[in-house]
């Protein structure tokens, strides 16, 4: 299973939610769960949002095993 969360203010309290309501053992459960972010990239010098910040907006990455 593969999926994508994007544009959320707060992601990690969003999985933690999750993590909270779902069954343990059950078919949405994960093991191997692993995390990344990324920050502070530069934006490309056409990028439209350069003149409020120089930095690229933050990703944030969460995967495991179903």
């Amino acid at each position: 299973m593969r999926l994508s969360i994007e544009y959320l203010a707060r992601p990690e309290a969003v999985l933690r939610e999750a993590r909270r309501v779902l069954k343990p053992g059950g078919r949405a459960g994960f093991t191997h769960l692993q995390s990344a972010s990324l920050r502070g990239l530069p934006r490309p010098p056409d990028d439209k949002y350069i003149r409020q910040t120089r930095f690229s907006d933050p990703l944030y990455a969460v995967w495991g095993v179903a």
